[in-house]
């Protein structure tokens, strides 16, 4: 995605984290998209692999040839149809790049393993999920202080009960393939991405 990195000039959206780490990208998506984004967790493919582990892996329905890369590359067994996936290859699973419709696919991919994540947690105790943030915390990097951290596992009761939804930016018919100074990249409606954010956590707009 083509954007204005702050004090950058234009770049590709994920160049922002290596201009200045998660702050900068995280003040790059509030100004193109008007995101309002003030905390950040960042997990590296250990963490990753420790989150799903811990809760036992995600279930994952694969395409045969889903089954057949991950097969190849690092499991064994894996067939068309769900299938448990351990930490390693949910990872190599989110990753998968070249099977399906490219970054496109794998994005969907990297979603659809949060979900499951997400739905393996409500399954969880109180003390089952103190547990999983005990464990997970030394592994993570964010800019929330401790004490808030714990504050929202007590509160996970509640919050868990929610129903998730998934939105994705940009959003569908909102991209034109681009190639700027050499470059494959993503020019994007950031007006329609606005209203379409919006109204995905607020509902529609009042006229």
């Amino acid at each position: 995605v083509y954007v204005e990195i702050p004090n950058n000039g234009y770049g590709k959206l994920n160049a922002a984290y290596s201009y200045g780490g998660p702050e900068l990208l995280m003040e790059t998506i509030g100004e193109n998209f008007k995101i309002p984004l003030t905390n950040y967790v960042q997990v590296d493919f250990e963490s990753f692999r420790s989150v799903v582990n811990t809760v036992g892996g995600v279930d994952i329905r694969l395409s045969q040839a889903e089954a057949d890369y991950l097969n190849a590359f690092c499991a064994d067994g894996l067939t068309e149809g769900v299938n448990r996936l351990d930490g390693w290859t949910a990872l190599e699973y989110a990753r998968m790049r070249y099977v399906g419709n490219a970054d496109y696919e794998r994005t969907a991919r990297q979603r659809y393993v949060l979900t499951e994540l997400i739905e393996k947690a409500r399954g969880l105790s109180l003390t089952e999920l103190d547990e999983l943030a005990e464990t997970l915390l030394p592994q993570i990097r964010t800019n929330i202080s401790r004490a808030q951290l714990l504050s929202l596992v007590l509160g996970a009761g509640e919050y868990m009960q929610y129903e998730t939804e998934s939105c994705r930016i940009p959003c569908d018919g909102s991209m034109t393939d681009m190639v700027v100074d050499g470059m494959m990249v993503l020019g994007v409606d950031l007006e329609r991405n606005r209203r379409v954010w919006y109204e995905a956590v607020y509902g529609p707009a009042e006229e």
